[in-house]
C-alpha cells in the first residue's frame, strides 16, 4: 500500500521525499511525516512554479531579439497570444477570402455551398478541429496577408466521384488542401466532415488514405 501511495505521489508531485541541505551543503532526502507534510507541500509548490523559469527566460530573451521589450510591454497576455498563435476563434469569412477552388466548380456549386453551411453549423471547437485537419494547426492567421498559402478545395479521387456520399473528405496538411466529395446534401456533408475531423487525429493520416475510407459510414 505504501509503495502504491509513493508511486501516486511521484506521479502527482514529481518527488516522494522532503529534500533538505545538510551542513556540508549536500541535499538529503527525508521521508515525509505528518510533521513535515506542510514543508513538503511548500517545496513541491515552489519547484512546480519555478521549474520552467530557465526555458521561459530563454524564450523571452529570444523574443526580445526580434521585438523590443517596450513593444511587448504594451500588449496584454491575450493580445500577445493572438499575435503569436492567431485568434482562438475561427473566422469563416476570413477563411472564405483565403480559399481557392481547384476544379470545375466555384463557391456557388452545391457541394461547396454545403461545405460552408457545414462549417457555419460547427461550434468553435469543431471549427478548430477542422482547421487542424486541413493544416495541422488549430488556429487561422490573423489576417489575409498572414496566410502563407491559400486554402484550396479540390475534387476527390476518381473512386469517390461515382458515389460521393459513401466517402469521407481527405486533406493534405502540408498544402492546406481539402479533397471534398460532391455530397448530395448539407446534412451529409456536415456528418462526413465531423466524422473526419474527430477520427483523423495525426498528420500521419495524410499518408494512410485508403479507397475504402467512408464506405458504409
Amino acid at each position: 500500500v505504501m509503495e502504491a501511495a509513493l508511486d501516486g505521489l511521484d506521479q502527482a508531485c514529481g518527488q516522494t521525499a522532503l529534500e533538505r541541505m545538510d551542513l556540508s551543503g549536500v541535499f538529503r532526502k527525508e521521508p515525509i511525516t505528518f510533521e513535515t507534510r506542510a514543508a513538503f507541500a511548500d517545496q513541491v509548490e515552489e519547484r512546480l512554479l519555478t521549474e520552467m523559469n530557465p526555458a521561459l527566460t530563454a524564450l523571452f530573451l529570444g523574443m526580445t531579439r526580434v521585438v523590443p521589450i517596450s513593444a511587448l510591454l504594451m500588449l496584454t497576455p491575450d493580445e500577445l497570444e493572438g499575435q503569436i498563435c492567431g485568434k482562438p476563434d475561427i473566422d469563416i469569412d476570413l477563411l472564405k477570402r483565403a480559399t481557392e477552388y481547384d476544379g470545375d466548380f466555384d463557391e456557388d456549386t452545391p457541394h461547396i455551398q454545403y461545405f460552408w453551411l457545414a462549417l457555419a453549423r460547427m461550434d468553435q471547437d469543431q471549427r478548430s478541429r477542422f482547421v487542424n485537419f486541413v493544416s495541422a494547426r488549430s488556429r487561422l492567421p490573423n489576417s489575409l496577408d498572414d496566410f502563407p498559402m491559400n486554402f484550396k478545395i479540390q475534387d476527390p479521387k476518381p473512386s469517390a466521384r461515382e458515389n460521393p456520399d459513401a466517402h469521407l473528405p481527405h486533406s493534405q496538411t502540408c498544402f492546406f488542401t481539402l479533397s471534398l466529395p460532391h455530397y448530395s446534401s448539407a446534412e451529409i456533408c456536415f456528418n462526413k466532415l465531423i466524422y473526419a475531423i474527430e477520427n483523423a487525429t495525426t498528420m500521419d493520416d495524410d499518408f494512410n488514405n485508403r479507397e475504402t475510407w467512408g464506405q458504409g459510414a
